[in-house]
């Protein structure tokens, strides 16, 4: 073999028994050291994070085979949450046997052909086995698969069946060793006061205006004298305060506002930053609270301006709150049919994005249809409320996608369903190399069930030529059982981005015959 496909591949193969420990309901745990000595190291079972922080190898060319793998890897974690590990055994098992019959005067273009014209049949075996997340009891069963922490599931599946497919869920760390969960009223962003001196509850360290007008702008307010029409407005009209959301104020116009809350049981001001940190993050903020309220919102593309602002731009909410970290509204005064058409919108929208606007419109349906929970993350030591946080969060993206996409038999057992399809193309083939390629599927579709088995401390090669259609090996009770009935479900979107991408990735990683290095390359900590 080539001495810079041997470097590749022996970088695949550090960077996939690195994460392989990971996969299954039992799984082993990764520490990784932190950059500072003394640190404690951070204990990780999410292998696209593990693959992340994996940042570069000695050897240049097994770095570039491990950084390979690691972009693939990582961006399964982003897109879905999950997935990681079964893709990395997939894609490992599906290079290593396809390298050997490289090496042993196989075509890699052909071999590549024939896996990637076969994974559209898997792909529709996996379709076929697609049940509906429709039962708070199924949801458990999907929460139990994704996180090993007993504590987790039951609280993600009661959040989930109260919020459902478009809520979000805020997951935090606690502050005591128990985990809790909570239901806000009404929507919240973060995005908190301008200002201390805003503050009306002490002890809180809270502002609180009922009966709100709000002014909603994209503005930096520095001459106090541009608030006052929005201050008359609301007064005549009889509002209990003003809530002014913009980018900035300044010293002078903070003081404006403190000035016209001296009789807080008459009128109370306040200001709170735009929320979010991006420009496009801030316009869908100011968006959505124009809706939810009924304001107009003033925006600097649009050459609005403050002189000019009358009570019709103004929007309205039963009860504004703010902290300094947080702006929250509650029975918002918008028109209840604007705010049904903007959801389905954003809904529609939805259904066409992927990764980080897929997870922001989620967010932003979730406020605007006040279905809004919050994790709180405790645990006995930090490092124990870290690796709980960081399952929640993963579980979470995974339960919406399972709402949205449904759930298959899980533990391995929807992917062993793909085999005899294979089995029956493989018997009719002819060509050296599709044969291969079958080999190469018919392998790797096992991987996943026989690490799983590995990882739980029992013998693979005693126990999968047992099971039988349907089933899976129940890690806990040690046991082969009907996936379905035991309830052992994994996340339809997930498994099927899996399997896509690991068999993409290692048609296109069977190719490669020439490394190119720079001399002296730059360090990037992206994959």
């Amino acid at each position: 073999m080539p001495r810079a496909r041997r470097g590749f591949l022996n970088g695949i193969d550090q960077v996939a028994a690195a994460v392989r420990p990971t996969l299954g309901p039992l799984p082993r745990h990764v520490a990784v050291q932190r950059p500072h000595r003394g640190e404690t190291p951070e204990v990780l079972d999410d292998a696209g994070l593990i693959a992340r922080r994996i940042a570069q190898l000695a050897d240049r060319d097994e770095d570039m085979g491990a950084m390979f793998i690691r972009q693939m890897l990582w961006r399964q974690r982003e897109e879905h949450g999950d997935g990681a590990a079964t893709a990395a055994v997939l894609f490992h098992a599906l290079v290593t046997a396809g390298a050997k019959h490289i090496a042993a005067g196989g075509d890699a273009m052909r071999l590549r052909h024939f896996l990637e014209r076969a994974l559209p049949q898997v792909l529709a075996i996996l379709n076929d086995q697609v049940r509906p997340l429709t039962s708070r009891a199924r949801l458990g069963q999907l929460a139990a698969s994704i996180c090993p922490d007993p504590v987790l599931p039951p609280l993600l599946a009661e959040v989930y069946a109260t919020i459902g497919r478009y809520g979000h869920l805020d997951v935090r760390l606690g502050l005591g060793p128990v985990t809790e969960r909570e239901y806000i009223l009404g929507a919240f962003w973060e995005g908190g006061l301008l200002s201390q001196r805003q503050v009306i509850d002490p002890k809180r360290l809270r502002g609180e205006i009922d009966n709100a007008a709000v002014l909603l702008t994209d503005f930096e307010i520095h001459d106090p004298r541009a608030l006052v029409p929005a201050l008359d407005a609301a007064m005549k009209a009889g509002r209990g305060g003003l809530v002014v959301v913009a980018r900035q104020l300044s010293a002078e116009a903070n003081a404006f506002l403190k000035n016209a809350s001296s009789k807080p049981e008459a009128f109370r001001a306040m200001a709170v930053k735009v929320p979010g940190t991006a420009a496009l993050h801030q316009a869908a903020a100011l968006e959505d609270l124009g809706v939810l309220t009924g304001g107009v919102p003033l925006l600097q593309v649009t050459s609005a301006a403050l002189a000019r602002v009358a009570l019709a731009h103004l929007g309205r909410a039963g009860q504004v709150w703010a902290d300094p970290n947080h702006l929250g509204l509650l029975n918002g005064g918008g028109d209840p049919q604007t705010l049904a058409r903007h959801v389905r919108a954003l809904q529609s929208a939805l259904g066409r994005a992927t990764g980080e606007s897929e997870a922001s419109l989620r967010e932003r349906i979730g406020r605007l249809t006040g279905k809004v929970a919050r994790l709180l993350i405790g645990g006995a030591t930090s490092a124990e409320s870290a690796l709980r946080r960081e399952q929640a969060e993963r579980g979470a993206r995974v339960m919406q996608g399972a709402l949205a996409a449904g759930v298959v038999p899980g533990g391995g057992a929807a992917l062993l369903a793909g085999r005899p399809a294979l089995r029956t193309a493989l018997r009719g083939a002819v060509d050296d190399d599709e044969r291969a390629a079958y080999r190469c599927l018919l392998r790797a579709l096992e991987q996943p069930t026989r690490t799983l088995i590995d990882n739980a401390g029992y013998d693979s090669d005693s126990i999968i030529g047992h099971l039988r259609p349907g089933e899976a090996f129940d890690a806990r009770t040690g046991r082969a059982v009907q996936a379905e009935r035991a309830g052992i479900w994994d996340a339809a979107q997930v498994l099927q981005s899996a399997v896509q991408r690991a068999v993409a990735s290692a048609a296109l990683a069977l190719t490669v015959d020439v490394l190119v290095h720079h001399e002296n390359p730059q360090a990037s900590v992206e994959p």
